[in-house]
């Protein structure tokens, strides 16, 4: 299965207006639930390498074949953040 599903936002505009207007955006349902059980064991078991304490990952999504990464490079994912970034900062490089 896919990392991401149908419910995934393809009108960047209203994600962009909704971002504007609260700050933030919530897509419930966007990921996969296999993603999500995915990731949801990787926690698992981060936290039983670590111990319930504050530990950092850096860069999470530079990590090759990781979790993160493949939500990071989805190109579904992609391209909603590059029209989000053309959106708020057309004049950007």
């Amino acid at each position: 299965m896919g990392t991401l599903t149908e419910n995934f936002p393809t009108d960047s505009l209203a994600v962009a207006a909704e971002l504007d207007a609260s700050g933030w955006v919530c897509v419930k349902n966007a990921v996969s639930p296999d993603w999500m059980a995915r990731a949801q064991a990787h926690v698992r078991s981060l936290l039983e390498q670590h111990g319930e304490k504050f530990f950092v990952i850096i860069r999470p999504a530079d990590e090759e074949n990781s979790l993160a990464s493949e939500l990071a490079h989805d190109p579904r994912m992609q391209k909603l953040l590059r029209s989000l970034t053309e959106i708020g900062y057309p004049q950007g490089v």
